[in-house]
């Protein structure tokens, strides 16, 4: 039997339990009663309960947050005591996840916005995770995805402050058959674009749509929305296959009034998604006229995870809960970078996995190949004068090697990187 089915068997009991404590004054009382009990028949009356953690109020045991990885520890905790009368759901997610999932679920909790600390369910949250494992196992792209990103951008269950809809097993079954045959990420993001809206009967309109930020249920029953909402419905499709997708988008354009949203797919790398295919089409125009220096004229990717800024929300700009990170760079000017990998200058190409880094998160991850009739290179637009840290992972040895690449405004450039040890030297 399933690990879903199982975990759906305990929660209909646990949901009995939980739908008892729903008032402040309930759920205080029955926590309070509960850890009295706990305490008096573990400790024989004295102290919390037994292996509770001091200042959870017995939400999880010493055990049960031993399982939570170190990195995201410290932010469960905190969203657990924020997550007020609806503690015990997030809790359930946590404790019933699968120890392969443990964190994905813990990632989610520690992330996710206080509306949805307080309100989402713990099955929601395991049925998501569930599911969105699946999907990268079942596709060609899903096991190159690194972690970082599959959990950041395929993962979540929402893109912005839009409603919180079960849309991921649905759009799995609706959309797995479109992309069957897509080899890359970026293929099957490009296919779903251009089928997604005909095959759920939705539309542009820009004021026949009942309000900007809808969820994919809401465009589907409107029949239109926005360049928003048909964006967050494309990125939904596009995860709930595996794809990593985000929202882009920005307050306000320099060239004309209005803003704008599209989306990112990522496939060894970020690119932008209109009509006309990956990095191209007339939003490039546009978008490469955008002000760096001012806030309302820059360019946002969404971002699950939490950042020292925000996406801009024009249509309600009060609300400060979705994470972005500043993607200027990219659209003002991009360089095509070529890199080689041999083990010493003027020697054979060597077999690795490349990864950039950019501010501390992958940017773009490749692997060069000995035997190919292109040496093995590997081929990445990059935004213009910035630095990236790169790790080189080659076959046999221990650990990655480490080294930095600086892009100029050149359209082009090609570096070979020679492994020495574990330092990176490069030939530029």
């Amino acid at each position: 039997m399933s690990a879903l089915n199982s975990w759906q068997r305990r929660r209909a009991g646990h949901r009995m339990a939980v739908d008892r404590t729903r008032s402040p004054r309930a759920a205080f009382w029955t926590v309070w009663i509960l850890a009295v009990i706990v305490a008096g028949c573990s400790t024989g009356g004295r102290g919390g309960p037994a292996g509770a953690v001091p200042g959870t109020s017995g939400m999880l045991s010493e055990a049960e947050i031993s399982r939570i990885p170190k990195e995201h520890r410290s932010a469960v905790l905190a969203a657990l005591a924020r997550a007020g009368d609806n503690w015990p759901e997030m809790a359930f997610a946590l404790r019933n996840a699968e120890d392969a999932h443990v964190e994905a679920v813990a990632f989610l909790v520690a992330n996710m916005p206080d509306r949805d600390l307080a309100s989402l369910k713990g099955a929601f949250i395991l049925e998501n995770v569930e599911l969105a494992y699946k999907a990268r196992e079942e596709t060609p792209w899903g096991k190159g995805i690194p972690d970082e990103i599959f959990l950041n951008d395929v993962l979540p269950y929402a893109s912005l402050n839009e409603r919180r809809d079960d849309w991921r097993r649905d759009f799995y079954e609706r959309f797995l058959p479109v992309v069957r045959d897509c080899k890359t990420a970026g293929e099957a993001a490009v296919k779903i674009n251009a089928e997604a809206f005909q095959m759920l009967g939705v539309e542009y309109h820009a004021t026949k749509r009942p309000k900007p930020d809808q969820s994919p249920y809401e465009t589907m029953e409107a029949k239109y929305a926005s360049c928003t909402g048909l964006t967050i419905i494309v990125v939904d499709a596009c995860r709930a296959v595996g794809i990593p997708m985000r929202v882009a988008g920005t307050p306000s354009w320099t060239t004309k009034r209005g803003n704008h949203t599209w989306s990112e797919v990522w496939d060894g790398q970020w690119r932008f998604m209109d009509g006309a295919g990956l990095n191209k089409g007339w939003l490039a125009a546009d978008a490469a006229k955008a002000d760096p220096t001012d806030p309302m004229h820059c360019i946002y990717a969404s971002s699950f995870k939490k950042t020292p800024i925000h996406f801009p929300l024009v249509w309600d700009r009060s609300l400060k809960c979705v994470n972005a990170v500043d993607v200027t760079p990219f659209y003002l000017g991009r360089q095509k970078v070529e890199i080689q990998v041999l083990d010493k200058p003027g020697g054979k190409p060597v077999a690795a996995d490349v990864v950039l880094c950019l501010d501390g998160s992958v940017y773009a991850k490749g692997s060069t190949q000995t035997g190919s009739n292109d040496g093995g290179t590997l081929r990445f637009e990059l935004p213009a004068n910035q630095e990236f840290e790169v790790h080189i992972a080659a076959a046999g040895k221990p650990k990655a090697a480490r080294g930095t690449l600086r892009t100029t405004q050149d359209p082009e450039r090609r570096t070979t990187f020679f492994l020495k040890e574990q330092l990176i030297h490069e030939n530029r």
